[in-house]
């Protein structure tokens, strides 16, 4: 019965602390999976950029496309990806 109370409690109670503590665990955890997202996403592009230097493609060589410019290249990619979540996140309050 205890159990049962403690799935209710944050229905029965009118302090909002509870449902807080969960609202942040979900955002954190979000976060966490955003933020492995985008490590792995790094690693891919960057995998991808080096490989078009290695095997020349499209004329590519060292200098064409330097360590420097690819990771401005992925900065821009993170850039637009922040700017892409925020969009869906107001896109979904506004729903």
């Amino acid at each position: 019965m205890f159990e049962e109370y403690q799935k209710a409690v944050n229905n029965l109670t009118i302090n909002e602390e509870n449902r807080l503590k969960m609202k942040v665990e979900i955002l954190e955890s979000e976060k966490t999976s955003y933020e492995k997202l985008d490590a792995k996403l790094d690693a891919l592009q960057r995998e991808f950029y080096q490989n078009k230097v290695r095997t020349g493609w499209a004329g590519l060589t060292k200098e064409d496309l330097s360590d420097a410019e690819i990771e401005q290249k992925l900065q821009q990619r993170r850039m637009q990806d922040k700017l892409r979540r925020e969009r869906d996140k107001q896109l979904m309050q506004d729903l």
